[in-house]
């Protein structure tokens, strides 16, 4: 009884494995056939996806361009002999400029600190993406440092680098000299179709905000986020004009703006020649806080003639001061590296 018990079983278990092995043997030859299908008739379907789209036209130099990737599951192409769970194909959307031609002059006072370098690489690789631009950095130092002539020297722009020692940290002596090249190279020129905006160099910017200014015809006028004392700081526009000005600090003043809240055409400082910032009439220093709004005053700005470049409560900059690191420790080679 117990050998034809075991004969029984045997027998079971041999035509499970047949019909197993049936089936395996069917899975099998159904994968070569579509392989074999997909290597005679899928190469040209895989190639449409190609990752990146290196075949597409690139934007022009005087165009931004937003790259959207688009996850797509493999279908079997598999460029380079790596394995792929997914490949990206990428959409090149030109954004068009109507004033393209229209220089920025970006004026970016900086001071030597531990996270001046990082500051100046995020703005820099920011800078980078935007046509038609100058980026004129003025050092207080009483010399140009090497950590900033290497950094502008790797930065892909047409970039300006002077210094002047300032006995304060308002950067008044930087702006001044910054406004001052953009002048004396619009004057040897004959003239320049371009824009000034004093952009701090830890401060953080939208890429709308650049075509935004680069419009301004006189003088515009932007939010800005974490100024003044409050959350946004700047004018509350309704059809392209300010209707009223928000700020938690100094109500007097006549234009509650950071200095990156506004940005001003060539034409006005060449109508102006002996306007400065943060300079009075008599050439005496201005009072604290009230740089900005004596510079729009002695431009003859006016609250109505203002240009809004924020839609009620868009934030394009926002006036961001990086905290230094805590409890940093000291480094033997802290000396030889460029942090």
């Amino acid at each position: 009884l117990i050998v034809l018990s075991c004969a029984r079983m045997m027998r079971t278990y041999f035509y499970t494995f047949l019909a197993l092995s049936a089936s395996n043997a069917i899975t099998l030859a159904v994968m070569f056939i579509y392989c074999l299908h997909r290597s005679q008739h899928g190469n040209e379907e895989s190639l449409k996806h190609e990752h990146f789209a290196m075949s597409q036209p690139q934007p022009q130099s005087t165009t931004l361009s937003t790259v959207v990737l688009e996850q797509t599951e493999s279908t079997g192409f598999n460029p380079g002999n790596y394995t792929l769970d997914f490949y990206f194909t990428a959409t090149v959307r030109p954004l068009q400029s109507a004033h393209a031609s229209t220089t920025i002059y970006f004026i970016t006072p900086t001071y030597s600190r531990i996270t001046q370098k990082a500051d100046l690489t995020c703005l820099c690789q920011t800078l980078m993406l935007v046509p038609t631009l100058v980026w004129i950095v003025v050092e207080d130092s009483p010399s140009k440092t090497p950590m900033v002539t290497h950094l502008l020297e790797r930065c892909n722009l047409t970039s300006v680098h002077m210094n002047v020692e300032s006995p304060d940290v308002l950067a008044i002596e930087q702006r001044y000299l910054g406004l001052k090249w953009v002048r004396d190279t619009c004057r040897s020129n004959n003239g320049c179709n371009g824009v000034v905006y004093f952009g701090d160099d830890d401060n953080k910017y939208d890429l709308r905000l650049f075509e935004a200014i680069r419009a301004t015809q006189w003088v515009s006028v932007m939010n800005v986020a974490f100024a003044g004392a409050v959350c946004v700081e700047g004018p509350y526009c309704v059809n392209g004009k300010a209707k009223k000005w928000r700020t938690g600090w100094d109500r007097r003043r006549k234009f509650p703006l950071d200095m990156a809240g506004f940005a001003v055409n060539i034409k006005v400082l060449e109508k102006y020649p002996n306007v400065w910032v943060g300079k009075n009439a008599d050439n005496s220093s201005v009072k604290i806080g009230y740089m900005e709004t004596t510079f729009l005053e002695m431009l003859g700005v006016t609250k109505q003639s203002v240009e809004c470049r924020s839609h009620q409560e868009e934030i394009l900059v926002w006036h961001i001061r990086t905290n230094k690191p805590k409890n940093l420790t000291p480094n033997a080679l802290i000396s030889s590296l460029e942090i």
